[in-house]
């Protein structure tokens, strides 16, 4: 059985999925590896290339694929993906990303000696080939308030989780593609005995124009703002469950100020404004009431409530 499975969701991704799976054969822990390659219905031949590739590198891991007949959405990839995986620990990467040479092992090291259910390491932010250092610190026991304040990214790809983590009871696996790993996170995060951290800059994630979080369509703007509302119900749920929603009401009223205002910066646009009243009205009270929402915040958000958004972003800019 393999120690560390990585799951590859991808979607028409041959044109840029090369780096991702170089750095895979460049691992330090291959015969530890398994990848599980999931073909989430591309039309572009992306799961040969990558077969192909993977060949004549000579990959020294197990190869699992999944092909889905048409195209999902990356959280059915990744939930298929996590169903399918056989490691005793499991980890994400994106098809446009790459990871340092040693990422796994050291992730892995970390995780058998300290006995942890997670570890967490620091990533890269590329832009235009310009990198931008991201610390992950491990703020574990309240690493919990680091992801619902948004100070500590939601990612899988920088997460290696051991796979039982996934299985426990009341577990819930995102259906909405954006903001997925967040809800993800929070889970794991509540349910985890202990947390590790390597400080190194382990995980490359690249912002690729065309992306899903870059398409600014209306409909595109729609489906992701109806994606967080659908993930941030889980995270409430859960927290809800966990008998922890009066410890954490303020980092709550923080949250769901922030998924309000992803949509501030297109109230220009026509029915925007409509929709942004209409989600979560009790926060024009209840903003007053978080210790982590800022005086700034409140003035912006009481001077987009009286519907003067345009003199707000020329005040901003």
């Amino acid at each position: 059985m393999p120690m560390v499975s990585v799951i590859i969701p991808f979607f028409n991704a041959k044109d840029y999925v090369t780096p991702c799976i170089k750095s895979m054969c460049r691992q330090t822990i291959q015969d530890k590896m398994e990848l599980v390659l999931v073909d989430d219905g591309s039309t572009d031949g992306s799961l040969l290339f990558i077969k192909e590739l993977l060949q004549e590198l000579d990959f020294h891991g197990s190869i699992k694929t999944i092909q889905h007949p048409r195209n999902l959405g990356v959280a059915e990839a990744r939930k298929n993906g996590l169903l399918a995986s056989e490691g005793e620990y499991v980890i994400f990467c994106d098809s446009d990303d790459w990871v340092c040479d040693n990422m796994y092992e050291q992730l892995l090291q970390k995780a058998q000696q300290e006995e942890c259910d997670i570890v967490v390491c620091d990533f890269l932010n590329i832009y235009s080939d310009k990198p931008s250092y991201v610390s992950a610190p491990n703020y574990f026991p309240d690493m919990l308030q680091g992801l619902l304040l948004c100070k500590t990214s939601g990612s899988l790809c920088n997460k290696l989780v051991k796979k039982t983590m996934f299985f426990l009871d009341g577990f819930i696996y995102p259906t909405h593609a954006f903001c997925e790993d967040f809800a993800y996170s929070v889970q794991l995060v509540l349910n985890a005995t202990k947390v590790g951290y390597v400080a190194e800059p382990l995980y490359n994630y690249v912002h690729r124009n065309g992306s899903i979080v870059q398409n600014s369509s209306v409909e595109a703007i729609l489906q992701r703002l109806d994606d967080n509302l659908a993930n941030y119900a889980i995270v409430e749920q859960v927290i809800t469950n966990k008998g922890l929603r009066a410890q954490y009401k303020s980092e709550l009223i923080s949250l769901r100020l922030i998924v309000k205002n992803s949509i501030r910066k297109y109230l220009p646009r026509p029915g925007f404004y409509r929709k942004w009243l209409s989600l979560f009205p009790e926060l024009t009270i209840d903003i007053f009431r978080s210790r982590y929402v800022s005086w700034h915040s409140r003035i912006a958000y009481c001077v987009t409530l009286l519907g003067l958004y345009s003199f707000l972003r020329r005040v901003q800019s």
